[in-house]
């Protein structure tokens, strides 16, 4: 989150398992965390992005992990991020896919 690209963009970002642990961090902190992240990979990412996160529909949790509601998720990316997402919810290890695309 700290590194300065400066001019930099891609066209194209894959994000993989950064949000499947929070470790003693609150839910909540790591909410935020995860929206920040979202906003900045959305403004290196020139065509789009793809990350994974731990699907809140599982049959058990674990304090140290992250779960996060597939449908609010889809709620705030596409307010304030794009139109155009694809979740995918088939992943193993009750995780799921976000592919954000850009115009």
């Amino acid at each position: 989150m700290s590194h300065n690209f400066g001019e930099r963009r891609f066209d194209y970002l894959v994000c993989s398992g950064i949000f499947t642990q929070k470790l003693s961090v609150t839910g909540k902190d790591m909410r935020s965390y995860l929206e920040e992240f979202i906003s900045k990979i959305n403004r290196l990412a020139t065509r789009g992005f793809v990350f994974n996160t731990m699907s809140s529909h599982v049959n058990f949790r674990r304090r140290n992990l992250l779960y996060v509601d597939p449908a609010e998720l889809l709620g705030y990316l596409l307010k304030h991020v794009s139109r155009l997402v694809r979740i995918d919810h088939t992943l193993p290890r009750y995780e799921y896919a976000c592919y954000v695309y850009k115009r």
